[in-house]
């Protein structure tokens, strides 16, 4: 049960979706701080949101390997 509030909690603020996961996709607590940091990047600089699936799976794949 904890771990999915942790998940919606990090996927939602305030009722808006920051992030749409792939499909199939459960991120490990290193993934979930990538998606978070493009995320405080994107709010930072006025960028798109949320993360659209294809985005979210770049960043994962893109800094693990």
């Amino acid at each position: 049960m904890k771990a999915k509030s942790r998940r919606s909690r990090r996927r939602k603020e305030s009722g808006k979706t920051l992030a749409v996961l792939p499909e199939g996709l459960k991120p490990t607590s290193d993934q979930w701080r990538l998606i978070d940091e493009e995320i405080g990047r994107r709010q930072a600089t006025g960028g798109d949101l949320p993360l659209q699936a294809d985005e979210v799976a770049f960043v994962v794949r893109g800094e693990m390997g």
